[in-house]
């Protein structure tokens, strides 16, 4: 599961997919935990993805 964290956090590609889809997308990771939150996802709950990893 790191290696998604990492290729989430560190592949440009990656991020501008991320980033760039219009549907709001969120990654958990094994525990449950928020590891990525697209600009969609911000716009629909109000929530930053700063304020929601973790």
């Amino acid at each position: 599961m790191q290696d998604i964290e990492f290729e989430i956090q560190n592949n440009e590609f990656v991020k501008l997919l991320l980033e760039s889809i219009g549907d709001g997308i969120f990654v958990l990771d094994t525990h449950g935990r928020i590891i990525a939150w697209n600009p969609a996802m911000e716009k629909i709950t109000g929530y930053s993805s700063k304020e929601i990893k973790g």
